[in-house]
């Protein structure tokens, strides 16, 4: 089931974002199917997507946790939001 609604719309209902948040929202755009398929098509061949030299090894991309302790200036993420993430996911 879809719901649409502003942004002005849900913080009426929820109120402000925040760390404490419990509602989850989510919004998909779904642009013209034409444009879509012809950008994509031509930025995989442009990144070389399938050449194996070029893949970066996963183990030398930052975490989640320290990606969102980064942007929050050590407000969320870090190590314990690491260790926790296999219990939230689950």
């Amino acid at each position: 089931m879809s719901i649409i609604a502003t942004v002005e719309q849900l913080e009426a209902i929820y109120g402000q974002p925040n760390e404490a948040s419990t509602v989850k929202v989510s919004a998909k755009i779904t642009p013209p199917y034409r444009t879509l398929i012809d950008q994509c098509a031509r930025a995989i061949v442009r990144s070389d997507l399938r050449n194996p030299d070029k893949r970066v090894d996963p183990k030398t991309l930052p975490t989640p946790g320290q990606i969102l302790a980064d942007m929050s200036e050590n407000r969320v993420g870090g190590e314990d939001y690491d260790r926790a993430r296999p219990e939230r996911a689950r």
